[in-house]
């Protein structure tokens, strides 16, 4: 997956512009990630990929690098 695709999937979970979803943007910095988009987030993700996400990593995800890092921790590669 291309990470402009991958932002672009961030930024209709958290309901965001495109421009908000950074690399280094985390959940301080999107108004709309709070409690329920995060869990919509690992639903994505889970869909998207065949991965399943611990409760460390849920909790873990609290920015975009950390999105990309855990991803790539299950062999995702975002380039």
């Amino acid at each position: 997956m291309k990470k402009q695709e991958l932002k672009k999937m961030l930024a209709g979970i958290f309901k965001a512009r495109e421009d908000e979803i950074t690399d280094s943007a985390t959940i301080n910095d999107i108004p709309g990630w709070d409690s329920i988009s995060h869990m919509d987030l690992v639903l994505s993700l889970e869909k998207t990929f065949p991965i399943r996400l611990d409760g460390d990593e849920i909790a873990d995800m609290q920015s975009v690098k950390a999105v990309l890092e855990i991803l790539n921790k299950h062999g995702i590669e975002i380039d």
